[in-house]
């Protein structure tokens, strides 16, 4: 909801769009929606992360889901953080937030399940569960990860080559296994 925030992440949409977004789906029918925040942004204040989750809470999703922002390899924002371009939330920060979110959004009526999750009664996300219990799922589309008769897949991450693939040969789109 935070427009310094959203450059940090390098995400395209204004904090607006959020707002708006969540009215369309209403508008188009969606009963059960859910939005995702992240917390820890370099340069985030505890202040930003708390206006954020009521921003949230007044578009009275069924469900959000709150991650702490991890960095992951070959990606531009570890690079910037292992050059020094920009420095890591600490980790006390980063412990407060995540107890400023269960503090509100408990409060608000959500219940807090899993390590990230909170959910309106009876509004508990079904694919988080499935993951949570190892049970088997299909993914489809790029980047989708499936878990099948024991092995963890996932599909190539570029949409058009994804696309080429599945056209020529769907056997090929699959890029890691693990058992």
């Amino acid at each position: 909801f935070r427009v310094e925030e959203l450059a940090v992440l390098e995400r395209r949409h204004r904090p607006a769009d959020v707002a708006d977004t969540v009215a369309a789906a209403r508008a188009a029918g969606f009963t059960n929606l859910n939005l995702d925040l992240i917390f820890a942004i370099p340069g985030q204040t505890l202040a930003g992360w708390t206006e954020n989750l009521r921003q949230a809470i007044e578009l009275a999703p069924e469900h959000l889901s709150c991650y702490g922002l991890t960095y992951e390899p070959g990606t531009r924002l570890t690079r910037l953080r292992d050059e020094g371009r920009i420095r890591p939330c600490d980790e006390e920060a980063e412990a407060d937030m995540f107890e400023t979110a269960i503090d509100l959004l408990t409060a608000a009526g959500y219940e807090h399940y899993e390590i990230s999750n909170f959910a309106r009664p009876g509004r508990r996300c079904q694919a988080n569960m499935i993951y949570w219990e190892n049970r088997e799922y299909l993914g489809i589309g790029p980047s989708a990860v499936s878990y099948l008769d024991g092995v963890r897949s996932r599909d190539v991450p570029d949409v058009r080559r994804y696309i080429d693939l599945v056209q020529t040969d769907p056997e090929a789109i699959v890029v890691e296994k693990e058992r």
